[in-house]
């Protein structure tokens, strides 16, 4: 019986270790760079149309760390009432061709919405921007 509660618990402890090494947030690439990688929008999303009318939204994201980032990826999800309870699209990209992003520097992006006809339906919207870290 113990030996089974040992290989139980060896096997959790792996588990937990090696998603510890494989969390994007974590990853460093072998790096040698301290400090924290951070980005935000810089200024508001700016809303337009496709010439096919599907909404579409631009921006800019910021490196407001202390380490350079890349295969940054901004996500926005759609909602048609204002409490952001129902969701009617979620839409996605990649900024500066996943390419890096040095502290204090800035990158542009367009996001088209291909479910949504009209920005008149979207009555709420989240942002959420996700990035690896660069060596």
């Amino acid at each position: 019986m113990k030996i089974k509660v040992f290989i139980v618990g060896l096997i959790c402890v792996l588990l937990i270790s090696c998603d510890y090494l494989f969390s994007p947030d974590n990853e460093n690439n072998g790096s040698n760079e301290t400090g924290v990688a951070s980005m935000a929008l810089d200024g508001s999303l700016a809303e337009s149309t496709t010439a096919q009318g599907n909404p579409k939204f631009s921006g800019f994201v910021k490196n407001t760390g202390e380490r350079t980032v890349y295969n940054v990826k901004v996500e926005i999800t759609m909602f048609s009432d204002a409490a952001r309870t129902n969701q009617i699209d979620k839409a996605e990209t990649f900024v500066a061709n996943k390419g890096d992003i040095a502290p204090g520097e800035r990158a542009a992006f367009e996001i088209v919405s291909q479910n949504v006809s009209s920005h008149d339906l979207i009555k709420g919207t989240t942002t959420k921007i996700t990035w690896l870290n660069r060596n």
